[in-house]
């Protein structure tokens, strides 16, 4: 493989745009730097096995890994396309599109979960819709994985957590449906209900709070499907393959109408790529990647607290996009509200904020 040029950065390493030497396939190579924990690598690999035996074609597609002395790389497949993040900063969605939308996102969860496997992180910027009308669900399988603490994973991202996740810290099929009903919420509305909330509040608020429900001027159809999914308790709510018999699904139209959704949104890409260089990361059938050479920066470490990476298409955190500064750097747990309870909830993972150190992005450069 060849890097081309460096897509963004976040708590899951560096993603790059890439091509595979002898078939010329382009490809997203993402790079993370495995802290010497080799059961963290066997863990990733185990996770990315099992994803890549699922072939929907709405699933964004593993395609091998390998790991290189501390360093992991991870090949998925590249669309040309744009994350549904991005296209509700260009204009608002009609029903009929955010129908199509749930409709190809609920069959890619019906086959996953068919065979038993969870996809844990169903949101807006972790949905592309191609230049051909097709939509994709990124980042499925491996998120918890991929981090050190698997609490980070509700403290990052507690806006689309279903409540026993967060109560229990455990992920089920039917929270990835609640996730969904969450999701076709901030495609009709543009962000998640309790968006203007920190997320360390979100995550009290979610397990002691009514379900969110879809206000204003959409059909009853549109309305119900979401009550479904918001369901409470998981076992009331339907399953993937149900939910693909609800009328405001049936009804959707075909994908074919969501390529009209990528001309306005090309202005809101998010920030261009770094500067174009190529790197030989040495070939696929060698004895492992010959990995770039990285000199890191002598800016000063910086800190987060339980933010999620962005996706290969966005690279644009929810999360941090919307908090300050200074809710971001807390520098320790009085940050939270001091009427804050949990009523049951697991208070040592609320209030522990899985801090995550990073560094400040690589400055990159050809190997000698």
């Amino acid at each position: 493989y060849t890097i081309l040029e460096t897509l963004g950065t976040g708590n899951f390493g560096t993603v790059f745009k890439g091509i595979h030497n002898e078939s010329k396939q382009i490809v997203v190579v993402r790079q993370i730097e495995l802290g010497g924990s080799k059961d963290r690598a066997l863990k990733i690999q185990q996770d990315i096995e099992l994803m890549s035996q699922c072939k929907s074609k709405h699933l964004l597609r593993y395609q091998e890994c390998f790991v290189n002395d501390d360093t992991l790389w991870i090949i998925i497949e590249y669309v040309n396309g744009t994350s549904c993040k991005d296209l509700l900063k260009a204009s608002t969605m009609s029903e009929g599109n955010i129908a199509a939308i749930c409709r190809e996102l609920i069959t890619g969860l019906d086959c996953l979960h068919s065979e038993e496997k969870i996809h844990q992180n169903v949101k807006a910027s972790n949905v592309i819709v191609t230049s051909l009308g097709e939509v994709k669900l990124t980042d499925g399988g491996i998120s918890s994985s991929l981090l050190v603490n698997p609490r980070q994973t509700i403290v990052g991202t507690p806006f689309w957590t279903a409540p026993e996740a967060i109560r229990q810290a455990e992920f089920g099929a039917k929270s990835d449906i609640w996730s969904l009903g969450i999701t076709a919420i901030e495609l009709a509305k543009g962000e998640p209900p309790l968006a203007d909330y920190h997320p360390m509040r979100v995550m009290f608020l979610i397990p002691k709070a009514k379900p969110p429900s879809l206000d204003g001027d959409f059909s009853d159809a549109f309305k119900d499907f979401v009550a479904l999914c918001l369901r409470k308790e998981p076992d009331n709510r339907p399953s993937a393959k149900e939910l693909l018999q609800h009328s405001f699904i049936k009804n959707a139209p075909t994908t074919r109408r969501l390529r009209e959704l990528l001309e306005p949104s090309q202005l809101y890409l998010g920030r261009p790529p770094e500067r174009i260089q190529k790197y030989d990361m040495g070939s696929s059938h060698s004895s492992g990647l010959k990995p770039i050479k990285a000199v890191r920066t002598d800016s000063p470490e910086r800190e987060t607290y339980g933010c999620r990476p962005a996706t290969p298409i966005s690279f644009q955190n929810p999360i941090t996009e919307r908090s300050t500064e200074g809710t971001l750097r807390w520098n320790s747990p009085k940050a939270v509200d001091a009427d804050m309870h949990t009523d049951g909830t697991n208070d040592a993972a609320l209030v522990e904020m899985t801090r995550v150190s990073t560094k400040m992005p690589f400055t990159l450069s050809s190997p000698e």
